[in-house]
């Protein structure tokens, strides 16, 4: 998030300074004791639901959502930011477009039956993804 940048910096410091490539490297060496653990962090993600933009995840049990919960607690922790993800967000792939997009008089209907047939699909094929060894993307 391009307005929070500053919270990288002690209160009272000027943040105007700040180019991504610092914020990157600043990331990146406070998580270093967290995403050293990231080769043997694992989470079971089950499918919970689909639309045409989005197919959301969750956790496959709740020793894996306590797991979850204490890594984001812990790069927090590391990093000195809070995270501002709902937890729907943190678990949903969202699609740059909209899959299928659908146009007509009869558009709601063919709507609610893709998606059903989306849902219908993913829980009979998806079992459970396999989410391992995070790390941070620049």
């Amino acid at each position: 998030d391009p307005h929070r940048r500053g919270e990288l910096l002690d209160p009272g410091q000027d943040g105007e300074w700040l180019t991504w490539e610092w914020c990157g490297a600043e990331l990146d060496r406070r998580l270093a004791k967290v995403t050293h653990s990231a080769a043997w962090t694992y989470w079971p993600l089950v499918f919970e639901r689909a639309d045409c933009t989005s197919v959301t995840f969750a956790p496959a049990g709740p020793g894996c959502a306590a797991v979850i919960g204490d890594w984001c607690r812990a790069v927090q922790g590391a990093t000195g930011l809070r995270n501002g993800a709902t937890r729907k967000e943190m678990f949903t792939l969202n699609f740059a477009f909209e899959v299928f997009p659908v146009e007509g008089e009869n558009a709601a209907q063919v709507r609610r039956d893709l998606v059903r047939e989306i849902s219908a699909m993913l829980e009979k094929e998806w079992g459970t993804m396999e989410f391992r060894a995070p790390f941070l993307a620049m």
